[in-house]
């Protein structure tokens, strides 16, 4: 992580989205939000959101 230069992402101005970021989670900022999308049927999705604020 530290040779592709992933500070200047998560630390930088703007939002950063991590695909499977619990690989890199002792690297992630504490201020995260994770967002959780659940395949349900062909067209249907369940999305949860986690937050600084609990769950949204």
């Amino acid at each position: 992580m530290y040779e592709i230069g992933f500070e200047e992402y998560l630390y930088g101005e703007g939002v950063c989205v991590v695909e499977w970021g619990d690989m890199v989670e002792e690297l992630l900022p504490k201020n995260k939000i994770y967002i959780y999308i659940k395949k349900l049927e062909d067209n249907e999705r369940e999305i949860q959101i986690k937050g600084l604020e609990g769950e949204i």
